[in-house]
């Protein structure tokens, strides 16, 4: 799974993906942004963001059709934009991308549909999580990054990045003040060695930062 799945699966198992999670939604903008960064599709110039080049067809790469729709409405080379645009714009734009998330979580047979149901003048459908596994290990590989000497990758650095502002709670009240503490300190240092994973991270601390500052701004 990609990170938008990642986050989305998270809050279905949280119980708030509900269609009007606003904080999901600029979550779930970040994570894209987030993981054509670490895809080395678009790059940061401070605090601005932009695509790397125009999409070349190549029977080697395969895009995933939400990442590409959001691909195609950043700025070209040469024309970056504010961060912080990019996401609150990608988001606005999530009525329609997040039911595409959560069919591909449905082709993944993570999740299933459960009918349609009506409120007042609105319908809707309804999904429930059917492999609570796949987001426990999710779950379980955070813990591993918090509780023990282990750098995260990342993805798994992003995701920590994104989990309060998207509005989600994955670790108990018991393990708050531990996590708060090592979550400050793996977001505020480098802990991959390596350039390319080194520079992932950078991009999934920017994330979250942006993030962060989009909900302050919305709300």
């Amino acid at each position: 799974m990609n990170l938008p799945q990642q986050l989305l699966l998270l809050a279905f198992h949280e119980k708030k993906a509900n269609k009007l999670n606003t904080p999901l939604s600029l979550g779930l903008a970040g994570a894209i942004l987030g993981e054509l960064l670490i895809q080395n599709k678009i790059c940061r110039n401070g605090g601005k963001l932009s695509r790397r080049d125009q999409v070349r067809s190549s029977p080697r790469e395969v895009w995933d059709p939400v990442l590409l729709d959001a691909f195609l409405h950043l700025p070209g080379p040469g024309h970056e934009r504010p961060a912080k645009e990019c996401v609150i714009d990608l988001s606005r734009r999530m009525k329609r991308l997040k039911p595409r998330l959560t069919e591909q979580l449905v082709a993944k047979n993570l999740l299933a549909e459960t009918g349609e149901r009506s409120l007042g003048l609105f319908n809707f459908k309804n999904f429930c999580i059917t492999k609570p596994d796949a987001a426990l290990a999710i779950k379980d590989e955070l813990r591993q990054v918090v509780f023990r000497p282990f750098g995260p990758n990342p993805r798994q650095l992003a995701i920590m990045g994104l989990i309060k502002p998207a509005g989600l709670k994955i670790f108990t009240r018991e393990e708050g003040a531990a996590v708060k503490q090592r979550m400050a300190e793996v977001l505020n240092h480098d802990v991959i060695s390596d350039t390319v994973a080194a520079a992932g991270a950078d991009a999934a601390r920017a994330t979250a930062r942006m993030i962060a500052a989009s909900v302050a701004a919305t709300a």
